[in-house]
């Protein structure tokens, strides 16, 4: 009998979530024994702690490690991990070496960072960088949220929202750096019209960002790879072009967390933005964005899929985004014109919806749970006491069913005082996408 809640469209589906619950009260009745994982990057340092089997139980410890090692990695992001444990060192080598279940995420930390080891022993001690941010007086402000089909812009004079924006666009459709470039100064332009002048922009993205850099986006996925690193400052010398000297760069999830701090008033908020991917982002006790990654989309949270990878089953943006409403529509037997672009298929299928279709609400119902799931596995790795669920494919009657269904999840998972608060932005809110919490950034020193 299982012991969770099945997804109507998916009953192989297994939650990651439960799996890890199952085997960590396997190993506290087994005698399993407490290993430290310390992660290193540029940025950050984060110690965490598990049980695991040091002997025995070969295929459950090797499929449990595979799993948090890989949403460490996307969560945290690192050059080097350190492992405490003899046994799991020389397993962690196995599933990062050439071929093993890990490789491509190595491959990918490496080329983040530049590099990427396992060292068997604890963490030395580092001091957690400390983001300094200017004193902030502005009070004309524009912000730009930018994603894989639309760019969202928005002015900002004395705390109003004066102008606001959606340009829908295809950016991997162009290959030249210039033409983004030039996109990105048109929607700046058309928001700088309606204030006396830009004190400050803050810019929110689909990708890793670091330091105002675009480290990785699927936004330049068009470009040439020997292009890519040129558009790392893609954002910044657009806005510098125009004359605007303060600029601020994040990726949309972490944009998504933030907007709970200026408009809901919040700390502790995991933000999940489900688009055409999935944004993933989070800020801590202070209400500050912590330089973690926060990379939700490429976490597991289907243990049925052990061999998760990049659009892969088994990652949550197959799950939680766009990807996963056209899937689930096509598995009911709904079909698409080849013409139609992602955001038009999804939109087809919200307006079936709304006709009273009863198998499209299966579809949003099967989403929902995934979203409780994926969240069941988050709090493993955040402190969160909020959880704020943005983007497009949360909107209208289909939004509702999802979140219905995935507070149905975690009330069934969570005791009530440890259950964290989910919320969903309104659609006001989902259809300025992060840009208005955007135009709010600090300015970073």
């Amino acid at each position: 009998m299982n012991n969770f809640i099945i997804p109507p469209l998916d009953p192989d589906f297994y939650p990651l979530s439960v799996f890890s619950r199952s085997y960590l009260e396997k190993t506290e009745n087994e005698g399993g024994k407490e290993i430290i994982i310390g992660l290193v990057n540029e940025n950050y340092s984060y110690e965490y702690r598990t049980s695991v089997f040091l002997t025995g139980h070969e295929d459950e410890t090797s499929k449990y490690i595979s799993f948090i090692i890989k949403s460490l990695l996307w969560i945290y992001g690192a050059s080097s991990i350190y492992i405490s444990d003899e046994n799991i060192y020389r397993l962690l080598c196995k599933l990062f070496s050439k071929g093993g279940i890990l490789s491509s995420d190595a491959e990918e930390m490496k080329s983040y960072y530049g590099d990427f080891c396992v060292i068997k022993g604890r963490m030395p001690a580092k001091a957690k960088r400390e983001i300094k941010k200017k004193e902030d007086k502005s009070t004309d402000i524009i912000g730009l949220d930018i994603g894989c089909t639309g760019r969202k812009v928005c002015a900002v004079s004395d705390g109003k929202v004066v102008f606001s924006s959606n340009m829908p666009w295809t950016p991997k459709e162009y290959t030249s750096l210039e033409i983004i470039k030039e996109k990105i100064k048109e929607s700046i332009n058309s928001a700088a019209e309606y204030l006396k002048k830009v004190d400050k922009i803050g810019i929110s993205t689909a990708g890793i960002c670091s330091e105002n850099k675009v480290i990785t986006s699927t936004v330049f996925n068009g470009i040439k790879e020997s292009e890519q690193k040129i558009s790392q400052t893609l954002y910044i010398d657009a806005a510098r072009e125009l004359g605007i000297k303060n600029i601020t760069v994040i990726n949309d999830g972490d944009a998504a967390a933030f907007s709970a701090v200026i408009n809901d008033g919040l700390s502790d908020v995991l933000g999940i933005s489900l688009g055409t991917g999935l944004g993933g982002g989070y800020v801590d006790e202070n209400g500050l964005i912590t330089g973690i990654i926060n990379e939700l989309e490429f976490v597991p949270i289907d243990s049925s899929s052990l061999a998760c990878d990049f659009g892969k089953d088994g990652c949550a943006a197959e799950y939680l985004s766009s990807k996963a409403i056209i899937k689930l529509a096509e598995k009911c037997g709904i079909s698409f014109s080849e013409k139609m672009t992602p955001r038009e298929k999804v939109l087809y299928v919200s307006n079936l919806l709304e006709r009273g279709n009863k198998e499209v609400y299966n579809i949003y119902k099967t989403i929902g749970i995934y979203l409780g799931y994926a969240i069941c596995h988050y709090s493993y790795f955040y402190k969160m006491k909020h959880v704020k669920v943005m983007g497009g494919i949360t909107m209208g009657q289909g939004g509702e069913i999802i979140r219905d269904m995935a507070k149905k999840v975690l009330e069934a998972e969570f005791p009530p005082e440890k259950m964290p608060h989910m919320f969903f932005a309104d659609d006001k809110s989902r259809l300025l996408g992060q840009a208005y919490a955007a135009a709010f950034l600090p300015i970073l020193d």
